[in-house]
């Protein structure tokens, strides 16, 4: 269970740090092989060492951001895990 807590934890604290564009968390708990996609519309996916600037591109042009997230459901399968959530997102970005 410690891996889906920090999991979860990983994903709590890039919604709260979402207005910063250093991409810290993303290098910091991502692995080289991770991805981080967000299906639906708009659809996004960053692979490995994109993931940092992929997030950036999104966040740094926002006047603000806000985030709203439900608890992940998280699967670990050995060395490798898959989070799912919903995240709630709103936004002002310049016409």
């Amino acid at each position: 269970m410690r891996d889906e807590y920090e999991i979860q934890d990983l994903i709590s604290r890039y919604s709260m740090r979402s207005r910063d564009a250093s991409g810290r968390l993303s290098r910091r708990y991502l692995r080289a092989e991770a991805t981080w996609q967000v299906l639906g519309e708009p659809g996004f996916r960053f692979d490995g060492d994109k993931i940092g600037p992929g997030i950036r591109s999104l966040v740094e042009p926002a006047n603000h951001l806000i985030q709203m997230n439900t608890p992940a459901i998280v699967a670990v399968n050995g060395n490798s895990a898959t989070a799912r959530s919903t995240i709630f997102e709103t936004g002002e970005y310049e016409a």
